[in-house]
């Protein structure tokens, strides 16, 4: 009988995960028209080799998009040649890697088999396998959040510098992929507080925000030096902020979502500006239609906030134009989220004893909601911490069928 932390189970659900999504990208590679440039993120990450500028257009630096996975890109086209290919068997490698950290996480927390099915259950996930065909940041967003999760959780079991080091790399990477993401990169070291003090963590602490913040600086200090602004994300934020305030969730996706933001005299002005570069005074415009907004409304503001944390975790996708049958889409769904999300959240207050071993993982999730609550929410944007989802699914469902006799204790 092969055990739950057996090599051989271990071995074949890496290679289940790296084969899986090997075969969507080959599927998906061979119809030229779905390569598309998502965010623009290839054809800087080309630029960045080819003419050593962060911009699509020669000689025009541009703000729409952040630096981390054009970045991220670029250094695979140094290594493979550029082409979209090597970023989508990146892709594989990244989620290979995500389903082999939430192994070893479910391992530590709660037991060997949890770990496993986990790995098995990320190896076989619809959407992580869907996304590692398209040039998308979610699956460099999710590996980053796992792992600086499991930085976190790996200092509070074994204070060592190397995970402050890790911590911090892979924070300020995923800043720089998703500045969404600022907000659980600044705050989540704090969740250990409750487990140890201010005495005892003040200096690991200082220790990580230093070098994220080092790692960080060089975009600011270039968009300084590109617009005379140390902006600290990209245009989009004040883009998504204004869509999500003017448009009704009912028209998100539609044709009508079009109409009703060019209604707005404020988005049309700041649409010009970004097609003539100046992002700076695109963004105020934006910000400044923002603030009116909600001025005028606060109630509406809050209970559009309110909707958005429903929709970020909403089990099906909405019926919009895919680029697949919605039908097809609506029951991968229902067959993974549909029963992972309750469970996770099952999880979530089965082991609610445990909160302070495992605030990491509450408070990432807690975040992260937050973060896309307070702006504008698709549901591909909770990718990043479903692999939290699933680790605590996979416990739940453990606890739940009575193969944890008794909660590992630390």
């Amino acid at each position: 009988m092969i055990k739950p932390g057996s090599r051989a189970l271990l071995a074949a659900g890496l290679a289940a995960a790296l084969a899986a999504r090997l075969a969507f990208v080959a599927h998906f590679y061979r119809h030229p028209a779905n390569i598309l440039d998502v965010g623009y993120y290839t054809t800087i990450a080309a630029a960045l080799v080819e003419r050593g500028e962060f911009g699509a257009e020669p000689g025009i630096p541009t703000l729409e998009t952040s630096p981390g996975y054009p970045l991220f890109i670029a250094a695979l086209y140094l290594l493979f040649g550029v082409s979209p290919l090597a970023a989508l068997l990146a892709n594989a490698a990244l989620g290979t890697a995500t389903a082999a950290l939430l192994y070893f996480l479910g391992k530590a927390l709660f037991s060997p088999r949890v770990g496993m099915l986990s790995l098995w259950c990320w190896a076989l996930y619809p959407y992580a396998i869907y996304y590692s065909g398209w040039t998308y940041r979610e699956t460099l967003a999710t590996f980053l959040v796992t792992a600086l999760v499991s930085c976190v959780l790996a200092w509070q079991r074994s204070p060592r510098p190397l995970w402050i080091v890790l911590g911090a790399f892979a924070g300020s990477w995923l800043a720089l992929t998703n500045p969404v993401a600022l907000l659980l990169v600044a705050l989540l070291p704090l969740s250990l507080l409750a487990v140890y003090g201010v005495q005892r963590l003040w200096r690991p602490a200082l220790a990580y925000y230093a070098l994220a913040a080092l790692l960080y600086l060089p975009w600011p200090i270039r968009n300084y030096r590109s617009f005379g602004s140390p902006v600290i994300g990209n245009i989009h934020g004040g883009i998504n902020l204004f869509q999500g305030l003017t448009v009704p969730p009912q028209y998100l996706g539609l044709p009508e979502e079009g109409r009703i933001l060019t209604s707005y005299p404020e988005y049309r002005d700041a649409l010009s500006k970004i097609a003539a570069h100046d992002y700076l005074a695109a963004q105020k415009v934006l910000l400044s239609g923002c603030r009116r907004i909600i001025a005028e409304n606060p109630v509406a503001y809050i209970k559009g906030s309110l909707y958005r944390l429903y929709k970020l975790w909403r089990p099906w996708p909405y019926q919009r134009s895919y680029s697949h049958d919605y039908r097809a889409v609506l029951w991968a769904s229902l067959l993974s989220d549909g029963w992972i999300i309750p469970l996770a959240a099952l999880g979530l207050c089965l082991f609610r004893a445990r909160l302070r071993e495992l605030a990491p993982i509450y408070w990432g999730l807690l975040l992260w909601t937050i973060a896309y609550a307070l702006v504008f929410v698709v549901i591909r944007f909770r990718l990043p911490v479903m692999g939290l989802m699933v680790l605590m699914a996979m416990a739940s469902l453990d606890r739940a069928a009575g193969l944890i006799p008794r909660v590992k204790q630390r």
